[in-house]
C-alpha cells in the first residue's frame, strides 16, 4: 500500500507541473500595440505555454529581422495573451543624395524614403541602401549635431564636403564645422551666437567653428 501511495504521489507530482504548463497558462493570442509595419508572429517559433514563453529571446529575434524597429518589450497578460509593444525608428534628416531622398534616424539607419519632410535636410553623396545602418563617421558626427540642435526653432540644411568641412546654412548665414570638435559643444556655441546675431539684428555671413574660438565674418 505504502508503495503504492509513493508511484500515485510520484505521478500526481509529475502530472499537475505538466498540466499546469501545457492545459491551463496556454498562449491563446497575441497582440501587438503600435504600427505593426506587417509585423509577421511566426507561431512555430511560439511555445503554447505562458510560463515557457522564452519573451527576451523573441524579443531579440523581431528586432533582428525587423531593422525599421527601434525597440520592442513582451509582456505576458495571464491567462493566456502574449502583448507585444513595438517602438518604430525615429527619422531625425533627410539624407539627400543624387537620386533619391531618404528619411534617416539618429542612429544612421535609413528608415524609408521620402519626397517631402520638414526635416534638417543633409546633402551627401552616400551609398547606403533603405533599411541598411550607414557607418559612416562624418555623417554620424552630423547626426549627433543634429540631435542637439533645435529643430523648431531654426531650419537649415547640411552640406557634407569632408570631415573638415561640413556646412551649415541658416537663413542667410553660412555656419562651418569639423568633426575634430565636440557636436554637443558645437551646437551649444552656434545657439549662443544665433541668439546674440537676433538681438543686435547684425547677422555675419559666415560662423566658423572649427577653431577653439568662432571666426565671424560680415
Amino acid at each position: 500500500m505504502y508503495k503504492i501511495l509513493s508511484i500515485l504521489s510520484f505521478v500526481l507530482a509529475c502530472a499537475v507541473p505538466y498540466i499546469v504548463l501545457t492545459r491551463i497558462f496556454v498562449v491563446r493570442q497575441i497582440i501587438v500595440v503600435g504600427n505593426s509595419i506587417g509585423l509577421e508572429i511566426d507561431r512555430d517559433k511560439v511555445t503554447d505555454s505562458m510560463l515557457l514563453f522564452p519573451g527576451e529571446s523573441y524579443r531579440n529575434m523581431l528586432l533582428a529581422r525587423y531593422g525599421q524597429l527601434e525597440d520592442v518589450s513582451i509582456r505576458k497578460i495571464f491567462p493566456d495573451t502574449i502583448e507585444i509593444s513595438i517602438r518604430l525608428r525615429k527619422p531625425v534628416a533627410a539624407l539627400v543624395q543624387s537620386d533619391a531622398v531618404t528619411l534617416i534616424d539618429k542612429n544612421g539607419y535609413i528608415v524609408g524614403f521620402s519626397r517631402q519632410s520638414d526635416l534638417p535636410q543633409i546633402r551627401y553623396a552616400s551609398g547606403s541602401q533603405v533599411f541598411q545602418t550607414h557607418t559612416d563617421p562624418v555623417l554620424r558626427y552630423v547626426l549627433d549635431f543634429i540631435g542637439k540642435f533645435p529643430q523648431t526653432e531654426y531650419k537649415y540644411f547640411i552640406q557634407i564636403e569632408s570631415e573638415n568641412r561640413i556646412y551649415v546654412s541658416i537663413d542667410d548665414i553660412r555656419v562651418v564645422m569639423s568633426r575634430d570638435r565636440d557636436p554637443g559643444q558645437t551646437a551649444s556655441t552656434l545657439q549662443t551666437i544665433l541668439r546674440g546675431v537676433r538681438m543686435k539684428g547684425n547677422a555675419p555671413k559666415q560662423i566658423d567653428l572649427r577653431f577653439s574660438k568662432p571666426v565671424l565674418s560680415y
